[in-house]
């Protein structure tokens, strides 16, 4: 199998900090890494340093210490393996670390293929594409405003085994002062040679994260209002007791949801939107940097 992997970085603003058939999958001898497929992402708020020094420094010294050429090989790149819930194989854990997994979970049933994405409830606006040569996950992930919003890309594979695992990768920020709204974006792919029936093909895999800048939530209010612009209800909706479901109340001409929170400042800050659908979203930050989405079905 050859691949080629690409990182790419698009911010906006823009701010740069750091770094069907028959098919079989033609594998390059002798290099573990290369066997392995991309198949998403794990996106934490700081760089995670997965480099083997002690190795690296211990089978190179003498090049080292007497100016000779040494190559960076991939077999120092450290890797976390996840655990795989078997209940539910798109739930993978990776110990001691807190971050966002974004992966492609796709898979056959009779014969069938199926689309799916694995994804906690802090990836949103999921989308998947196919084109002629393979196939692009996108998902959008909300950072609390700060001076400094950072997001970090590390690679996730699979095993022929089935194991998954994440390597260290690399990341963007992007000002606070943009405030809420600003955003950035960053994807990944990967080239795979593979034969089709005998014959040499390009499969294409790309996943791709947006990263956008909200203020912190306290909490939500949803005022039911009635035709004439007065209050019918209005419900509190906090972190520690988000329903699932509202009733609507036959009074109820339209709604307006308010975000009460603070800017990056500490600033009480109030947000309007009105409802029109027969669901919304909500988002909390809770321990994570990242925060967790909510939708609540509408009652009529």
């Amino acid at each position: 199998m050859h691949k080629k992997i690409m990182a790419s970085l698009v911010m906006i603003p823009m701010i740069l900090v750091m770094l069907s058939g028959c098919q079989l999958a033609v594998a390059e001898a002798g290099n573990t890494m290369e066997e392995d497929k991309l198949v998403g992402v794990f996106v934490t708020d700081d760089y995670i340093d997965l480099f083997d020094f002690e190795a690296y420094v211990s089978e190179n010294s003498n090049k080292l210490m007497h100016g000779g050429e040494v190559v960076m090989e991939s077999k120092y790149e450290g890797r976390v393996y996840g655990t795989i819930n078997e209940a539910n194989p798109e739930d993978v854990v990776f110990e001691s670390y807190e971050g966002v997994l974004f992966i492609d979970a796709s898979y056959e049933e009779n014969g069938e293929s199926y689309s799916s994405v694995g994804s906690s409830n802090q990836v949103t606006q999921v989308h998947i594409s196919f084109n002629d040569d393979g196939k692009e996950i996108e998902g959008t992930i909300f950072a609390k405003n700060a001076p400094v919003i950072l997001a970090v890309l590390n690679p996730v594979y699979m095993t022929d085994e089935g194991e998954i695992y994440f390597t260290s990768g690399s990341g963007v920020s992007m000002s606070g002062e943009y405030g809420s709204g600003g955003s950035m974006s960053m994807f990944l792919t990967e080239n795979r040679t593979v034969l089709v029936c005998n014959s040499e093909s390009t499969e294409s895999f790309k996943v791709k994260i947006n990263v956008e800048g909200i203020n912190d939530v306290k909490y939500y209010v949803l005022k039911q209002m009635d035709d004439h612009d007065n209050q019918v209800i209005a419900e509190k909706i906090y972190a520690h007791d988000v329903p699932s479901s509202i009733e609507v109340s036959d009074q109820t001409k339209y709604m307006i949801l308010e975000k009460i929170g603070t800017d990056q400042e500490g600033k009480p800050l109030v947000e309007r939107q009105i409802i029109n659908d027969d669901y919304f979203h909500i988002y909390f930050f809770k321990e994570s940097a990242f925060a967790e989405g909510h939708s609540i079905q509408l009652n009529y």
